[in-house]
């Protein structure tokens, strides 16, 4: 089971890089945004990947390795590594709780289900406390609550891409407004001007058709008496 879970988490690390990679997710200015990609498509994949190697290996030297010494050996570093993966995403964690506020509860419980296994590993090295199956069992348990904090990742994701993007509809929105209302605006100076200087024109022709006839004493508009007072 656990040979399985290794072939289908190097799958999933391939898949979530690509989607990584296409999304872009990776370049945004959220702060939010660019350190839950991070924990999606980087920390979570190797996360799993080493549960899945010390679990394998963790196991095997409880069912009777043929090169124990070898083996716990390499699962010493692999533990050391584990502990630097840990703290790298306690970071990630603070660094998202200080910007959007979020707790992200699964992924704390996926690095506590991490360090008991970290802890059962650790005791192999003197006398096991614990049998094969109940170790890989662990394993399998650190890696289905890692499994959640990657779903729990995924909705917070999704959350904040949506008002982001709810966000944007909402500017989006207010400049077509403030647009059409400049718009209507410029429209209505430009009107007016041209109905006023239709007005203008009109009554300058109309007084050049009356001085035409040589007449200056009629009246061509209100507030002029006459032709000569023009």
């Amino acid at each position: 089971a656990i040979r399985q879970v290794n072939g289908l988490t190097f799958q999933l690390d391939e898949l979530i890089d690509q989607k990584a990679d296409s999304s872009k997710l990776l370049l945004s200015p959220e702060v939010a945004v660019y350190y839950l990609t991070i924990l999606q498509a980087e920390r979570f994949p190797a996360w799993v990947r080493q549960l899945s190697l010390i679990s394998e290996k963790g196991g095997s030297v409880l069912l009777g390795s043929s090169n124990p010494t070898s083996d716990l050996a390499n699962l010493r570093l692999m533990l050391d590594h584990l502990g630097e993966m840990s703290v790298h995403i306690t970071k990630n964690q603070k660094i998202l709780a200080g910007s959007n506020g979020a707790s992200l509860p699964a992924w704390t419980r996926a690095l506590e289900d991490g360090h008991k296994l970290k802890s059962a590993t650790a005791n192999l090295r003197s006398i096991p406390i614990m049998s094969a199956p109940e170790f890989l069992s662990g394993g399998l348990t650190s890696i289905e609550s890692a499994n959640l904090a990657r779903q729990e990742v995924a909705r917070e994701l999704d959350r904040i891409l949506l008002d982001l993007q709810s966000q944007i509809l909402l500017q989006i929105a207010v400049t077509l407004i403030a647009s059409v209302l400049a718009l209507l605006v410029w429209w209505y100076l430009l009107m007016s001007f041209f109905h006023s200087t239709t007005l203008d024109r009109a009554h300058t022709d109309d007084i050049i058709e009356i001085a035409a006839t040589g007449d200056l004493t009629q009246s061509a508009a209100s507030g002029i008496r006459t032709l000569g007072n023009f």
